[in-house]
Order: structure tokens, then sequence, then C-alpha cells
């Protein structure tokens, strides 16, 4: 089986859990895909493309199904659904966006489908977990939205805090950006955390930071939504880290007591606080992250992500 995709960096996770499956995931970087489509090719899975809009075009006389992916849901649904009346079948990370999907495009259907981590990249076996020896205490690898008043929110309680509470406590805390700095200036870490960044990297070598750190933070854009939540959690809690959270409805529906959670400053420094004792690591909080890993592996991989939506597929051809 041949699957096509086009649109996004997920393709480096997908990769591998398509492999496993005996599927070809075949990344398109043109607008021409009908000179992809074999025999055997089952459907093409399509992202937003916010800088080339005008590619959908070529989308609409393909003979073969067309899957969406809305990963930027709640944050980008007024630009994504307008992209998804090109697909066929639609899949949102946001669960209560199925509604006004399915109010616009009644003959669609739309499935709910979350991030999700990929083994071969992030996963660390419970048994191998352990904090002896690491080069950091806290780390935080992402990047910084000010334009989006939820993250400025939840930097606020959550990085900004874990700041103070490393300088009160002599740890070591690290800032990495995401992508190339020369691309994304406004991402400006560097100009307000000058004494914790570090530099930017990529997303693949993200997990390489979280191993050599203790505490990962995470912070979402999304509070309310039941499904929506950073990419990065679900890579950190398979890295095996004590991953420590900004509070959100999805956070607690999907992690629920395999990571920490805090919803002001205070709980923040509570939770660090509740990590680091004077005798060391809690074991207590070596156990969560263990249980951590065991359910990324075991619920919330990208092959189950793709399971799904073939199962998905398989439904409606």
């Amino acid at each position: 089986m041949r699957l096509l995709m086009r649109g996004s960096f997920v393709h480096l996770y997908l990769q591998h859990a398509a492999e496993a499956m005996g599927i070809e995931l075949v990344n398109i970087e043109d607008d021409n895909i009908q000179k992809h489509i074999t025999d055997d090719t089952i459907g093409f899975l399509f992202f937003a493309m916010f800088a080339n809009p005008k590619a959908y075009e070529a989308y609409a006389n393909l003979n073969i199904p067309k899957i969406f992916w809305a990963i930027e849901d709640p944050n980008h649904f007024g630009t994504l659904v307008e992209q998804a009346r090109h697909a066929d079948i639609i899949f949102t990370t946001a669960q209560e966006c199925i509604h006004d999907y399915q109010l616009i495009y009644p003959d669609k259907p739309v499935h709910c489908l979350t991030w999700a981590c990929e083994p071969e990249i992030h996963y660390l076996r419970p048994d191998d977990i352990f904090f002896e020896d690491r080069d950091w205490d806290i780390v935080f690898v992402g990047n910084r939205y000010p334009r989006e008043f939820p993250r400025v929110i939840a930097e606020d309680v959550v990085l900004r805090p874990a700041i103070e509470w490393a300088e009160e406590h002599g740890k070591r805390l690290g800032v990495w950006g995401l992508g190339d700095d020369s691309q994304h200036s406004w991402r400006h870490y560097p100009l307000v955390y000058p004494k914790y960044y570090r530099e930017y990297t990529h997303a693949l070598e993200a997990p390489n930071i979280y191993r050599r750190s203790i505490v990962v933070l995470a912070m979402n854009e999304q509070f309310d939504s039941p499904t929506m939540t950073s990419m990065r959690t679900y890579e950190a809690c398979s890295t095996g880290n004590i991953v420590l959270s900004h509070g959100s409805v999805a956070t607690s529906n999907i992690f629920g007591d395999v990571l920490l959670e805090a919803n002001n400053p205070t709980e923040t420094k509570e939770q660090l606080d509740w990590v680091f004792t004077e005798h060391g690591i809690n074991q207590e909080a070596v156990l969560m992250a263990q249980r951590a890993a065991s359910k990324m592996i075991n619920q919330h991989t990208y092959k189950h992500r793709l399971t799904y939506m073939l199962e998905t597929l398989a439904k409606y051809v």
C-alpha cells in the first residue's frame, strides 16, 4: 500500500509508523500530485498550507481519497475550515471543532485525531528511566508566541516561576527554541531570557535535550479544549521525563496522573518542591515518569493514529 502526503513536518514521525505497518509513505513537495499516484495508492493525506493555499487547487480532480488532518485546530479553525473543503474525510485535533465542521460540510465525515509520540524517536523504556548524571534539572523546548495571549499566560504560570525557583534553589535550567532563529526572529526567547537561553534546535533533536534533563516544562495555547494540547507533552512523557505542564482540560483528560499540572505560579513552585527533595529526586516522581512512558507507548503513538485513520478511511471507501 502507498499513502501520499503533503504539507507538514509530521511525515518525520509518521514514516516510522507507516514502515512498521508495511505502508509506503511518500512525502510530496510539488503540486503535481497526480503523477505520484499508482495502482496501490490508498489515499492522499494533506495538512494546512499557510504559505501556499492555491496548492489545494491541484487536489480537486484526484481520483483517490483525500484526507485532511487539521493539526492547528482550534487556533486556526477559520483558515483550516476553508482548506478542509478539498478533503473527503476530515480529522481534527480539537474535538470541539467537529460540530462546526459538520455544520459547514454535512456530507464529509469528521473525526478527532490528536497528537502522539513516535517510539523510534522519543521512547525510553520505563526500566531505563533514572535521573542520575543528567545535564539539566529543568528544561523548556519550544517557541514563544507573544501574540497569542493564552500562551503568554502559560508562560507566566510555568516558565517564569520555574526560572525563579531554579534561581532560589541553585538548579540548572535551560530554554531552547524550535526552528531557525533567523526565520523566526519574533520568537525572541533570547531577548527575554538571555541567561537561560541556549539555542534554536530541530524537533528531532528535542528528545536528546529531554533525555539530558529531569523535568520538562510544557505549555498550552488551549485551556478548555478537551483534546488539543501541545505535541511536546506527548514527546516528553514518552522520553521518560517528569513533565510539568500548565493545566488544561485536555492535559487532564489525556495524561491524567502521569504528569504534573500547575494553574498558577505558586503551584509550579510547589510541584518543583515535590520533585526535588532534600534527599534527591522524589521516587514517586520517578514512578510517575515510568507510567507516563508506558502510557504513551501503549495508547499514544503515531502507529495508533495512523491505524485509526486508515480504519476510518476503510469505512467510507
